[in-house]
């Protein structure tokens, strides 16, 4: 399924990056001009999916396995409600992911209004008025 979907899409970016440089060889500027758009369409709908479908989902899967103990379960009980319902199993760790995600920038935001200003320089301020995640997206290599 997802994993499938993922590394179809991977390799559809391979060779967009292929044909684009073949393109640029043989001094296509046509071809190689759609080929670079094409290529970009495919980054980015990758990158989205990474950061909105597979990230929280790795979260909400690492939060169940961390707290395993403390709601006295275990992992063959977690492996019995995914065979019996995988569909609502991979949903709820979504969710809880995303709400992990959510809440942990939440958190980074309320630092940046409490810590004095330069503190957290390595993470990128989402209040910044420059701050444009497409263009980063389409801009820095994978």
């Amino acid at each position: 399924g997802l994993v499938t979907t993922i590394l179809g899409y991977i390799l559809l970016a391979g060779a967009l990056v292929v044909c684009h440089a073949f393109a640029s060889l043989v001094k296509f500027q046509r071809s190689r001009r759609l080929l670079g758009v094409c290529y970009i369409v495919v980054k980015v709908s990758l990158l989205v999916v990474m950061e909105i479908g597979l990230f929280p989902l790795i979260c909400g899967w690492w939060l169940d396995i961390c707290s395993l103990e403390m709601f006295d379960a275990t992992l063959k009980d977690r492996e019995q409600s995914f065979d019996s319902a995988p569909s609502t199993t991979m949903f709820l760790h979504w969710l809880v992911g995303m709400v992990y995600v959510f809440y942990f920038a939440s958190f980074i935001l309320l630092l940046r209004e409490v810590l004095r200003p330069g503190v957290l320089w390595f993470l990128r301020n989402l209040n910044d008025p420059d701050f444009n995640p497409i263009q980063e997206m389409i801009h820095l290599p994978i």
